[in-house]
């Protein structure tokens, strides 16, 4: 009974946002409440804990919503300065089948922003150029989650893995287990999968375009070596160097090689389907005609500039990154409990958003009217947002927290994790699928493998299943669940200036969710009985 209580929050909210297609500003505080009923008469949490509780979420609403302002402030100003149309052109002397370039963008260049900053970044700087390149709103937004996923594993310079698997394992296991080796096992089952996530974006694309899947099927080529190109520079990455790295590097190195052979026609389909119905000739003709190679930098400027202040502030070798963490503020034992939040403002993607956007006022490259006129835009646009974020993120909290009560039960989520513990050798095929849980829970992969890492190598060892392999499903199971994680999916939708789409962005995403953790749940048995 005490798993149907902890799994009630879950059907509450998909039921009222995925089937009654109520936003989260209306789905998530009656999510909250009903979950508040269940904190005070099931699990007879504290007061002090409920309310420390909703301070924290609050404090870490801030913190996310500082990422979705600047992100929807540096949208704003970029469209008030018209640079998406030599951005445009320049991805479609690449490829003008917009399949193609779904792959490109929701890929590689999604892979690339997850390698250095993670938390919901990817989605918000490429939705916006897909919007540019014709394709439609809320396909953009699903494109750019469902592609943010595998990175993920080692996203944020590897956090995942480094904090995430290492801090959430500690001293509890008496075998030595290595975040590395979890990290490189884990790339491996990746690598294994990898065609999956380009080709599921080819077909989304293709159906929206009305193209029959033998036509969508003809692309399988291109699909398979996109997803080889990212994962297999990833794995030696993982198993050679480092676990903060392989993001960043199998996107750099696969997106490079995969642009240099399309723009030698390698790979183009015969016949070409786009959201703009231009032929690549007439592409080409109009960038001669209308773009110039400085025309197209300086469109490009802005998020060059975000990419080099995004790796000067998370790469330790440049020294910034301890600087910025230390000018913060602060919420120690918030209401005299053990439990804290810090904001480090200076660090957050969102002031580097901002940052760009201010540049660009001193530099002359977007007037003081367009500058206000963005920003007033923006602060009108974060208002639904932050209604939904704040109470998603309270329901989170809760939750976690509902293993400080009187009852003697578990927290909500090691209650749900734990009642599926007695199904023995089967784990391997459901470890995923909790890594996927907590990362739908909390939003973040990193703490998905914080929360539940524990639970899966002791798991393991008490089934007597190898803890690496464990560990390494769960890492997979997380960064796949970061598609269906409701507060990236409000904050993609919030930069796109869309709000109320959360049910149908879910509808989407949970589908290449379930098919995913389930071939890395196979893929996970396979290993059990014949490797690990």
């Amino acid at each position: 009974m005490i798993t149907f209580f902890a799994l009630t929050p879950f059907i509450i909210l998909l039921v009222l946002m995925v089937v009654l297609e109520k936003p989260a500003y209306i789905s998530a505080p009656i999510t909250f409440f009903i979950t508040l009923i269940l904190s005070i008469y099931i699990w007879q949490m504290d007061a002090q804990w409920i309310l420390g509780s909703f301070v924290r979420s609050f404090s870490v609403t801030i913190e996310i919503m500082l990422i979705i302002f600047g992100a929807i402030f540096l949208l704003f100003a970029l469209r008030s300065v018209g640079v998406f149309k030599p951005i445009e052109m320049m991805f479609q002397k690449v490829s003008t089948d917009s399949r193609i370039q779904a792959v490109i963008i929701g890929w590689f260049f999604v892979s690339f922003i997850e390698g250095i900053a993670g938390f919901g970044t990817p989605a918000m700087l490429a939705a916006p150029i897909l919007i540019a390149l014709g394709f439609p709103i809320v396909l953009s937004v699903v494109i750019t989650l469902i592609g943010d996923s595998v990175a993920v594993t080692f996203g944020a310079v590897g956090v995942p893995i480094t904090i995430g698997i290492a801090e959430g394992v500690g001293d509890t296991f008496p075998v030595a287990v290595s975040a590395l080796v979890v990290g490189e096992t884990a790339s491996l089952i990746h690598m294994l999968l990898s065609p999956i996530i380009p080709f599921i974006l080819i077909l989304m694309v293709g159906i929206n375009l009305g193209i029959s899947f033998r036509k969508n099927l003809q692309l399988w080529p291109f699909a398979l070596v996109s997803g080889l190109l990212f994962t297999i520079p990833s794995y030696l990455v993982a198993k050679f160097l480092t676990p903060e790295f392989p993001s960043i590097i199998g996107a750099l190195v696969g997106g490079g090689i995969m642009i240099f052979l399309l723009r030698r026609g390698l790979f183009q389909p015969k016949e070409c389907y786009s959201y703009k119905k231009e032929t690549l000739e007439e592409t080409l003709s109009s960038n001669e005609n209308g773009f110039s190679t400085k025309q197209i930098f300086k469109s490009l400027l802005p998020y060059i500039l975000i990419i080099v202040l995004l790796l000067l502030t998370r790469l330790e070798t440049f020294g910034f990154s301890e600087k910025l963490k230390s000018i913060s503020f602060s919420i120690p034992d918030i209401l005299n409990l053990p439990t804290s939040h810090e904001l480090s403002i200076l660090y957050s993607p969102g002031t580097i958003f901002i940052a760009v956007v201010f540049l660009g006022l001193f530099v002359g490259y977007i007037n003081f009217t367009q500058f206000r006129n963005s920003f007033q835009k923006s602060v009108y646009k974060i208002g639904l947002p932050f209604i939904g974020l704040l109470f998603v993120l309270a329901i989170v909290q809760i939750m976690i927290f509902s293993g400080n009560n009187l009852s003697g039960y578990e927290s909500m989520p090691m209650e749900l994790a734990g009642s599926l513990t007695d199904l023995g050798s089967a784990w391997p095929f459901l470890a995923p699928f909790v890594g996927v849980l907590g990362s739908f829970i909390s939003g973040s992969s990193t703490v998905s493998n914080l929360l539940f890492s524990t639970l899966q190598g002791t798991t393991a060892i008490a089934t007597g299943l190898n803890v690496v392999l464990i560990l390494a499903l769960q890492a997979v199971g997380s960064s796949i669940g970061n598609m269906v994680a409701i507060h990236n999916i409000i904050a993609a939708q919030s930069a796109v200036g869309l709000s109320g789409k959360e049910g149908a962005i879910l509808r989407k995403t949970l589908p290449t969710v379930l098919l995913y953790s389930t071939l890395a749940g196979i893929i996970g048995l396979v290993l059990s009985f014949f490797i690990f």
